[in-house]
């Protein structure tokens, strides 16, 4: 979950290594928007089921990045954990906080804090050249991403990112912002460390809040029985599928495999 037309390229190569390609399914955040609680983590991940109900899939492969990572693990740890009808086979993680401690209100308040300042950013994007100058002056120049503006391709990325918004955008991502700040966010450390299935957590090295949690989560999980693996890329920062599309593919690929040959490959 995230960009569609982000992850379509790595999903694409994904599929290429596998004996039957999957059926892939993307999702555009916000899903919906019908007032601000529609917009909060456990309300997008709820809509979500219901697309996924609407497909014959029974079977599935989350995979998240960044913000679409949060909603990923709200998606499998809060709804499909209690039905019936659809199963996790596994869950990748690109980015994505796993939430900050339940007892850290400090820490919680600094970020909701930090969002309502980014969401008043926000809702004064009305035109593409003014989401461009978000974007490459403000976003990308956030020490998470590294050195994402000297990638040969960051023009074509920001071209991308900006060509085709539409007036509401800014507001309407302000508000999901808002909703959805990771201060509001259950915390699914324990979750993460002790799930029945593979699961795959991505970071760059470059990235250094991101690696520091992907170790911790590693750390976490040596102390007990875990399925879960972390594995930190080199020469890639906060949007490593953009920086590393082949080592994020190849570690996806691998994750995939492993899940699979624990249902016995029937699902390919």
């Amino acid at each position: 979950m995230g960009q569609s037309a982000d992850l379509l390229p790595l999903s694409q190569t994904v599929c290429a290594a596998l004996p039957k390609p999957l059926p892939c399914f993307f999702v555009s955040l916000p899903l919906a928007y019908q007032g601000p609680h529609s917009l909060t983590l456990q309300a997008q991940a709820e809509a979500l089921y219901q697309h996924m109900l609407r497909t014959s899939v029974s079977h599935w492969h989350v995979v998240g990045y960044s913000l679409g990572g949060r909603l990923a693990q709200a998606l499998v740890y809060d709804v499909l954990r209690y039905q019936k009808k659809l199963h996790v086979a596994s869950l990748s993680l690109l980015a994505a906080h796993p939430g900050l401690p339940a007892a850290d209100g400090i820490a919680r308040g600094a970020r909701i804090a930090q969002d309502r300042q980014l969401s008043l950013r926000l809702q004064l994007l009305k035109t593409p050249e003014q989401w461009r100058v978000f974007f490459d002056a403000f976003w990308y120049a956030l020490p998470l991403f590294g050195a994402l503006k000297q990638h040969r391709d960051y023009p074509l990325l920001l071209s991308r990112r900006t060509m085709y918004r539409r007036p509401e955008e800014g507001e309407r991502w302000a508000a999901f912002l808002q909703a959805s700040s990771s201060g509001e966010q259950r915390d699914y450390r324990a979750d993460l460390t002790t799930s029945l299935f593979p699961v795959l957590y991505l970071a760059g090295e470059q990235d250094q809040k991101y690696a520091a949690l992907g170790a911790q989560l590693q750390a976490q999980a040596r102390t007990r029985e875990s399925h879960f693996n972390f594995l930190c890329l080199s020469e890639a920062a906060h949007m490593l599928y953009f920086e590393q599309p082949a080592l994020c593919a190849q570690a996806i690929q691998a994750h995939l495999f492993q899940a699979l040959s624990r249902l016995g490959h029937e699902l390919i």
